[in-house]
């Protein structure tokens, strides 16, 4: 590690609030020294050996073309999550990137189909690292543990095998850094990194000394800067300090590793300035290449947004981001092949292959058919993985043909089965059993039952099965099975589960199981486990119970609630959850002849059918389980006066149509609340009467 020894920490950096956190920003001072990135000269000797030792066994009578590739994988950011949370990064590749000066330079590629292998870190990065399977991997470092320096020649020898072994083989010098001060990563290569130079202890010694922790949920300092500026601002030293040498970095940070899913956000900044830096210090280099990916080891995880089917794709479909110069795209021929797989589905084991022949290019162009390209795909764990920048992805590629399992693919196709078949199979019927178990579970665990009713299955609406395209003959297989509830008349879920042989059963962690039967094409009734693997709101829940169950801390999407108004009396727990949501709203007395889309305009909020809802009740308007509070604050709009409502001693309620009506006991005014149940809304306005409009 380049530390130096003069190295001392600043103090500890203010925790923030969660309020707070995902505005604010490190101190802007900037102060030299603190991690630095040192030419090695033997290292760029060594590494200038090999290069003029490859070439002279490959007869090149020109000068090699230095090449820079850079790999900047983000950790949990999903493609949109970085749309959204990255505007000065999204807006500079826009607009500098793909319109002003550097395009002419530089190329970008955006893949959209870039299909995760797996939940986390592990099992998407051994692929893209070392080309295979995580299964695989961890076979062949069974009985190995990290925590025992006796086995730390098995993890050396493994990584012989990793990308930056391979670069660094091919004559490049290599980097290789990550923010973490876990080990969660070092399990699959070990804690010694076989890297010319490696970052990653500076980030324990910053969380002893200066208080740095990675996966806070709030901003990460180390001093007066973000934490992974450290790692961005080494990335341009190592890039400058080596100029005229091939180098390979690669970079993963932790930022987006949050459960808000907003300290991403502080990233942005500083990338869009990293970008600018390390592209304009290439154009210097006239006569060097460079390739720049911005990447994601996965997507963000988050309890309710993956029980949605945009956030099961969001999961699915990491960042990947490419930045080619022009000239090496040239000489490659490789534009026309970019843009065409960028729009198709790529694996783990594609940019695998991929990275594999960029470390080539400095020596000339790779034919597909060469023995050396054959033998990196037969290493593969599939046949089908290809460079990105050597072949074309064909247009009915699918998760299969790339080893992705069938339960994180984002092309799932599902063949339909009749209804009238779907209820009488034994194996539907115990899934749709068993994804709403599973949703009873999480309402139990939550402790939410007060708010959220436990469901019942009412029907199955459709149901649809996905075989195994390579073995047909198989009995493992996919289902999806539609089910409405008996406790809402619009809620409907889709349940994902896998049908397995008993025999061939291996219970996972957290996943709902239960024995069923399953009567083959044969009539063969065999035994089968059914796991739940997935399961997903279809109907919109936006509402009252989506409001309640985010008050309650629990997974919105589960959540069929039982409302202030239907429970009598209201238990502690439900009077904290709607007094919590109460809190959030202002009442508003409008003035005669304007409606509360309006008045709720005029306070700076705005007017929900979900607010009129929760307090179209008696109880909830005047807090009739609190007298002592006098009902619920309002003000009166047109005029300065505030107030409670139980000091305007209302005196009955009077329901007409769409509205209920309220008279206070001097007939001083009338005022009523839309009811959205009978198809009010926040724009209905009787002219004889004040709005009571509840702002939000």
């Amino acid at each position: 590690m380049d530390f130096p020894k003069n190295w001392a920490p600043y103090t500890t950096p203010v925790s923030l609030s969660n309020s707070e956190y995902a505005f604010a920003r490190c101190g802007r001072t900037r102060r030299e020294g603190l991690l630095l990135n040192r030419f090695n000269p033997k290292i760029a000797e060594k590494a200038n050996l090999t290069s003029q030792s490859l070439q002279k066994s490959l007869n090149l009578t020109s000068p090699i073309r230095p090449l820079a590739v850079y790999i900047l994988m983000f950790d949990s950011v999903a493609r949109m999550h970085f749309f959204r949370s990255f505007p000065e990064t999204v807006k500079f590749l826009n607009q500098t990137m793909r319109e002003g000066y550097l395009g002419k330079e530089f190329a970008l590629y955006d893949f959209a189909i870039n299909n995760a292998h797996g939940e986390n870190t592990q099992p998407n990065m051994v692929p893209f690292l070392f080309g295979y399977d995580i299964k695989y991997h961890k076979e062949r470092l069974y009985d190995f543990s990290i925590h025992h320096p006796a086995d730390s020649w098995k993890y050396r020898e493994i990584q012989q095998e990793v990308l930056w072994k391979h670069f660094e083989n091919l004559g490049f010098v290599t980097y290789f850094g990550y923010d973490t001060v876990w080990d969660s990563f070092s399990h699959s290569f070990g804690r010694y990194i076989e890297a010319d130079h490696m970052v990653s202890n500076f980030f324990h010694a910053a969380k002893k000394l200066a208080g740095y922790t990675d996966f806070l949920d709030k901003e990460r300092c180390i001093g007066p800067q973000n934490a992974h500026n450290f790692a961005l601002t080494y990335i341009t030293q190592f890039h400058t300090n080596y100029k005229g040498l091939n180098r390979f970095g690669y970079q993963h940070l932790s930022t987006g590793h949050d459960k808000g899913g907003t300290v991403i956000k502080t990233a942005d900044g500083d990338t869009k300035a990293f970008l600018e830096k390390l592209l304009t210090e290439s154009l210097k280099n006239s006569n060097e290449d460079l390739v720049l990916f911005l990447a994601s080891d996965h997507g963000k995880h988050s309890s309710e947004w993956d029980k949605t089917y945009e956030g099961f794709l969001e999961n699915q479909l990491p960042l990947h981001l490419a930045i080619v110069s022009q000239g090496l795209l040239s000489r490659l021929q490789a534009n026309n092949r970019l843009t065409h797989n960028s729009k198709r589905l790529v694996s783990r084991l594609d940019w695998h292959l991929t990275l594999q022949h960029l470390a080539t290019v400095p020596y000339g162009r790779l034919d597909p058919s060469s023995p050396l390209y054959q033998a990196w795909k037969r290493r593969s764990d599939s046949p089908n993985a290809i460079s990105l920048f050597l072949e074309d992805v064909p247009d009915d590629r699918d998760c299969e043909d790339l080893n992705i399992p069938l339960h994180y693919c984002s092309c799932k196709e599902f063949l339909e089965i009749p209804k009238t078949e779907a209820v009488k199979m034994p194996a539907i019927m115990t899934l749709a059993q068993l994804g709403v178990a599973y949703i009873n579970a999480g309402i139990d665990r939550d402790e939410v039952g007060d708010i959220c009713a436990h469901l019942t299955v009412l029907d199955v609406l459709k149901a649809g099965y996905q075989l195994s395209v390579r073995d047909l003959s198989s009995l493992s297989r996919s289902f999806k099975v539609r089910v409405s509830v008996k406790e809402s008349e619009n809620a409907k879920f889709d349940i994902v589960g896998m049908l397995v042989p008993a025999e061939d059963y291996r219970r996972r962690s957290q996943t709902a199981a239960a024995e069923s039967t399953f009567v083959t094409d044969k009539g063969e009734e065999l035994k089968v486990i059914i796991t739940v693997t997935e399961v997903f709101r279809v109907d919109p829940y936006a509402g009252i119970c989506e409001e309640m169950a985010i008050a309650a801390q629990t997974q919105a999407p589960f959540c069929i609630c039982h409302l202030p108004f239907s429970v009598s009396p209201l238990t502690e727990f439900q009077v904290k959850v709607t007094e919590k949501i109460l809190s959030r709203l202002e009442l508003a007395l409008a003035v005669k002849g304007r409606n509360c889309h309006f008045t709720c305009m005029d306070l700076g909020k705005g007017c929900h059918p979900w607010t009129m809802e929760i307090i179209n009740d008696e109880r909830v308007l005047l807090k009739a389980w609190r007298p002592e509070d006098q009902g619920y604050d309002y003000v009166e709009m047109g005029t300065k006066r505030k107030g409670k409502l139980g000091q305007l001693r209302v005196r009955g309620w009077t329901r007409e149509g769409k509205i209920i009506k309220l008279r206070n006991t001097e007939g001083g005014w009338v005022g009523f609340l839309a009811d959205p149940r009978k198809g009010a809304s926040c724009d209905d306005q009787p002219k004889t009467d004040f709005a009571i409009c509840p702002c939000y």
